[in-house]
């Protein structure tokens, strides 16, 4: 705990709730319902810039490395 406090990290987590919330979710996705937020699309050769942004925590979703 004192490593945390002092390093400033954040701990984030979830439950996973009853199984019959995973069952619904299971269904959403396989319906098509869910989908990932992207944030960004970078090609291959920006993977530089692509990791900048994300160390920056910049990004809002998903960092996408595109391969051409």
């Amino acid at each position: 705990v004192r490593r945390m406090f002092w390093k400033h990290l954040t701990i984030i987590g979830s439950t996973m709730g009853p199984p019959k919330a995973f069952e619904e979710m299971l269904a959403m996705y396989g319906a098509g319902g869910l989908r990932p937020v992207i944030d960004r699309v970078y090609p291959l050769n920006e993977a530089t810039a692509a990791l900048k942004r994300m160390q920056e925590a910049e990004q809002f979703g998903k960092i996408v490395l595109r391969i051409d």
